[in-house]
């Protein structure tokens, strides 16, 4: 993720609130296309993935910043994952 290594289960970005997403798709796909170490790029800010991240493992936002929830916003639109 932007240059960074991140070691997430196929399952937090396929189930849950995750799902019928386009990251869900992304990584269900068996052809998913990777790079020579067997990782999959994902061109997005490196704080912006991890806190959608957070919020898929933990349901958990951080609501006392609010450039932080628009942030997840922003990166929950783009890849469609439901915010609840």
């Amino acid at each position: 993720v932007g240059g960074t290594r991140i070691n997430v289960a196929r399952r937090t970005l396929t189930q849950g609130r995750a799902a019928g997403s386009s990251l869900a798709a992304l990584f269900s796909n068996p052809d998913l296309p990777l790079d020579e170490d067997g990782c999959v790029f994902i061109d997005e800010n490196y704080e912006d993935f991890e806190n959608l991240l957070r919020y898929l493992r933990n349901d958990d936002i951080d609501h006392r910043y609010t450039e932080s929830r628009n942030r997840l916003l922003i990166i929950a639109r783009k890849l469609q994952v439901c915010l609840i």
